[in-house]
């Protein structure tokens, strides 16, 4: 399989009862499977991404998901700026460096891979500019 990953633009409202999003994606628009949760209050411009498993193929659908559903909550937004599926093949982005490619984890905070003037996970930022490293 060719190496998918989702990437998400996205922040919610400020909220008072500590809600966040939760996005998740299906292949059959019943079962689905978490890809990370969006805790973000302001639009830094940067995405955060999943990547999908190499044996997925056809269409898929995505939903957000108020992680505080309790009955009298307050309302939140979600803004979503973008969402993007990039396909890779081969399933890297630097043939030259087994270690740099879409699924490379850059990160957290301190690890080696925000200091080393690299693109690891090919998001087209670096180190202190990709939200993994902040």
């Amino acid at each position: 399989g060719h190496l998918a990953v989702v990437y998400v633009e996205a922040y919610r409202s400020a909220s008072s009862d500590g809600d966040n999003y939760q996005l998740s994606y299906s292949t059959d628009g019943t079962n689905y499977t978490n890809m990370f949760i969006v805790k973000k209050t302001a639009d830094d411009n940067l995405a955060q991404y999943f990547s999908l498993p190499l044996s997925l193929s056809g269409a898929i659908t995505i939903r957000a998901q108020d992680t505080n559903r309790t009955s009298g909550t307050a309302l939140d937004t979600l803004y979503v700026d973008q969402i993007r599926i990039i396909t890779s093949d081969p399933a890297d982005c630097n043939d030259r460096a087994a270690s740099i490619s879409p699924a490379a984890n850059e990160g957290p905070a301190g690890a080696p891979t925000c200091s080393d003037l690299i693109d690891n996970n090919c998001d087209g930022r670096l180190d202190s500019n990709d939200a993994n490293c902040r």
